[in-house]
């Protein structure tokens, strides 16, 4: 319902090609460059262009499809999301063949390592965070994403965090769990759109940022 601000509409149409042609999965350098400006103005977070982001097409594809480049469908592997939740966390979970594991929130409506069940964590490949929390706008502290973070290393578990609403925010800015991963965001996966923050739902422009192995592989499986 957000109009798109005057100034993106407007670079939109200067950069119009006479001719169009396939972008790459990749991503142009100079859009990684502007990605990676970002996360470190907004977060004090530096991450390397070229082997830490991969350009998607909005966050709901990226979401959805990622589960497909870690979950082994033969291996009993399995992915935790939250509900109530975005949808698209648990259904590409199971579309890639793991088991969908739900913890339901309740009070404040943030996960945190202790909602999760000890019997889950040694079969868990990744784990859906959503801070601000859709669609309670709920927002985890750092220490929270900090103890889930620690709890995911501990057990070989990808963290991946859907960051959309992350500049939607009275008072103090919410988190995101590139902070708590450190230099090379260790696996962190964070999904970042421009369809909340600048009123671009249709433009389908976003990014993931974070661990450099799985960066790799998500560039691999949507290559194919």
């Amino acid at each position: 319902r957000e109009p798109t601000p005057e100034f993106i509409r407007q670079a939109l149409r200067d950069a119009v090609p006479e001719v169009s042609q396939y972008p790459t999965v990749a991503g142009l350098a100079v859009l990684r460059e502007a990605v990676a400006g970002y996360v470190r103005r907004r977060f004090g977070v530096e991450v390397d262009p070229a082997t830490q982001i991969v350009p998607v097409s909005g966050a709901k594809e990226a979401i959805f499809s990622t589960p497909l480049a870690f979950l082994d469908r033969d291996a009993d592997d399995a992915g935790l999301f939250a509900t109530p939740g975005y949808p698209i966390h648990e259904r590409g979970i199971r579309f890639a063949g793991g088991e969908a594991i739900g913890v339901r929130l309740a009070g404040d409506f943030v996960l945190r390592a202790g909602d999760v069940p000890a019997s889950a964590w040694p079969r868990l490949r990744l784990l859906w965070t959503c801070s601000p929390h859709n669609p309670t706008g709920a927002v985890a502290s750092l220490d929270d994403i900090r103890g889930l973070y620690a709890a995911c290393r501990e057990h070989d578990t990808l963290l991946l965090s859907d960051e959309p609403y992350i500049d939607l925010y009275e008072g103090e800015q919410p988190h995101s769990a590139l902070e708590v991963a450190g230099t090379g965001s260790p696996g962190v996966l964070a999904f970042f759109s421009c369809s909340k923050r600048s009123g671009m739902t249709g433009y389908r422009s976003g990014a993931i940022v974070g661990d450099p192995a799985a960066i790799a592989a998500l560039k691999s499986l949507r290559s194919s």
